[in-house]
């Protein structure tokens, strides 16, 4: 057993890139330099990619329970506050307390009984 933090990231804007016919050799370049450039600043901070979903250099491992779901639906609250990291208050406790959060409404999330305390990083 090992207590982890999940981060699922979304890339703001894909679907209408795609859309407009961009080439998917150029779609799969832009996806490729994306995963090296977040792979590289996670594992600077010597941390470990799981996985990606869309290509690039990847081993994958399966992760499930509560943790990873509650991780999906953290990230996809992005677009509801209009932020782009949102972070549990678990998750906060165990960072660098001078990093700028923003505290935002206790929130209900699916599957869990209680509103979880959820902040924005600025």
């Amino acid at each position: 057993m090992r207590e982890v933090t999940m981060l699922f990231a979304d890339l703001r804007g894909f679907t209408p890139m795609v859309e407009e016919a961009l080439p998917p050799k150029d779609v799969v370049k832009i996806m490729n330099r994306y995963f090296v450039e977040m792979s590289a600043a996670i594992r600077e901070q010597k941390r470990l990619v799981l996985q990606y979903i869309g290509g690039g250099d990847r081993v994958i491992y399966s992760l499930v329970g509560d943790t990873v779901n509650l991780a999906s639906r953290l990230q996809s609250l992005n677009k509801q506050f209009n932020t782009d990291i949102i972070i549990s208050a678990r998750t906060q406790a165990g960072i660098d307390q001078t990093i700028p959060v923003k505290q935002l409404p206790p929130t209900p999330i699916k599957g869990k009984m209680k509103k979880i305390d959820i902040s924005s990083l600025l």
